[in-house]
């Protein structure tokens, strides 16, 4: 039980590391530059690192 809480724990803690950052490089891109590629290629990336973030938050409630 101990082990899984601790996979969760760190599952969360890397997902909520690459969401903060796709969400800087997402926001230095809008005020800057705004180049289409890098939104395209960020931008899924961001969405799929809040899915996991919201995903192992609901797995490690119950």
């Amino acid at each position: 039980m101990l082990r899984d809480a601790w996979v969760i724990a760190s599952v969360l803690l890397s997902a909520a590391a690459a969401e903060l950052g796709s969400l800087a490089v997402l926001l230095a891109n809008l005020a800057t530059v705004h180049l289409p590629p890098v939104s395209s290629l960020v931008g899924p990336l961001h969405g799929c690192a809040y899915l996991v973030v919201v995903v192992a938050a609901a797995g490690s409630v119950g």
